[in-house]
């Protein structure tokens, strides 16, 4: 099965294949064009030669930003693969996720409260990582949101607990 590791090299005696052959192979394979663009493959990683090449994630540009506001005025938060269809470099999920967890008016933006941090340690407790459900008892905060700062907030408990350690190791050294 020598041609079924498209990363390795000739030296190998594996048979190359572009990663554009890849991705366009797939798109054919499932009734389409591929959905990755030659855009995404430019970075210093990218082409042949390299077998680390990956698509780059690409940042949201104002414009866009401006784009899916207006869309979502005209035709509301639905249909995102009709939507989706403006941004030829997007997909439908990244412009749902795009509204839903940073442009869209309910998200709030302030600063997290010490009793929004509360409620997100205890139901976290109670039910899991399951940060939809969380981000229920958090109104204006997305899940995504809820979930970085529960992450967030187990760092800053982390990183006080090594500075704890560190401190009594200094006293009971000096005794």
């Amino acid at each position: 099965m020598l041609g079924a590791f498209p990363m390795s090299n000739e030296r190998d005696g594996y048979k190359r294949i572009p990663v554009s052959a890849l991705l366009s192979d797939a798109g054919e394979e499932f009734g389409g064009d591929s959905p990755r663009h030659e855009e995404e493959l430019d970075s210093p990683l990218a082409g042949e030669d390299n077998p680390l090449s990956q698509p780059t994630r690409m940042r949201w540009t104002p414009s866009e930003d401006r784009l899916l506001k207006q869309l979502v005025d005209e035709h509301g938060a639905k249909n995102w693969s009709k939507l989706a269809e403006h941004f030829p470099r997007r997909h439908s999920r990244q412009v749902r996720l795009r509204w839903m967890n940073h442009l869209s008016p309910d998200i709030d933006d302030r600063e997290w409260t010490v009793s929004e941090d509360k409620i997100i340690m205890e139901t976290q407790k109670r039910f899991g990582n399951r940060w939809s459900l969380i981000a229920r008892r958090l109104p204006g905060r997305s899940d995504n949101a809820t979930k970085n700062r529960y992450n967030r907030l187990m760092r800053m408990r982390e990183a006080r607990g090594r500075r704890r350690g560190a401190s009594s190791n200094l006293e009971s050294e000096s005794q």
